[in-house]
């Protein structure tokens, strides 16, 4: 019968064995994906250069993590946590396009991920909070604007930009002049996703300014929150 018909995956029939060459793609030094159990593993891996990387437990950041192309980092439901670092990502070179999810990111002491211009930071399921950054920015801070930043059904809670006498801005994000913020709910009926900002703040004494308890957008910068039938975005 045809192999598969009614799950029967029996091979009836054969010419001989199937022989391929070996080939090589000119260029490409990297793997495609990987994962990674520790803080130094998943620093192993962006070195590497590899695009997509799956956390197989939870992390405890020890550094400043570079990210200067496009990557895609997946949870798995993990988290990262402070073991010594004070930021945890550092997102450079124009046209870099990062994507964060299904992580919780928790306990920072400076904005969790900075953003140079010209990149693009994608969230999707993940749970920022309890970060603490001087000045702007709680969870995201990108000070000299023109990044583009999505978030889809993900949380922020408890983060805040603190200062003691300078300026406090975002408690959650901050995000420069001309910078491009889209927050979006799209969940299937009968799900509970959501996207939202809770209790974020901006403390400080002897403050010169404060501005956006949860998200503070520079001059020229644009935010659209899209929402359907079955969830909703609250900021």
């Amino acid at each position: 019968n045809a192999t598969g018909v009614d799950g029967d995956w029996t091979l009836e029939y054969s010419s001989g064995a199937a022989i391929a060459s070996d080939f090589t793609v000119s260029g490409y030094s990297y793997d495609l994906v990987a994962s990674a159990s520790s803080w130094s593993e998943l620093q192993t891996d962006i070195s590497s250069h590899i695009s997509s990387i799956t956390l197989a437990a939870d992390l405890s950041a020890t550094s400043t993590i570079t990210l200067n192309y496009d990557v895609s980092i997946d949870g798995g439901s993990h988290s990262i946590s402070n073991g010594g670092a004070s930021a945890y990502f550092a997102i450079i070179g124009t046209g870099t396009d990062a994507t964060l999810s299904n992580i919780t990111v928790k306990g920072a002491t400076a904005s969790t991920v900075t953003m140079a211009s010209g990149t693009t930071l994608t969230l999707s399921g993940d749970t920022f909070t309890g970060n603490n950054a001087v000045s702007s920015g709680g969870a995201i801070c990108a000070m000299n604007g023109g990044v583009t930043v999505n978030i889809h059904n993900s949380s922020f809670s408890d983060n805040t930009a603190s200062s003691s006498g300078d300026i406090a801005q975002g408690g959650a994000i901050f995000l420069g002049a001309k910078s491009i913020l889209n927050i979006e709910t799209n969940i299937a009926s009968g799900s509970t996703g959501t996207t939202s900002f809770v209790h974020n703040t901006i403390t400080g004494t002897n403050i010169g300014g404060i501005y956006g308890g949860a998200i503070y957008a520079g001059s020229g910068s644009t935010i659209n929150i899209a929402t359907n039938s079955s969830g909703n975005a609250s900021v």
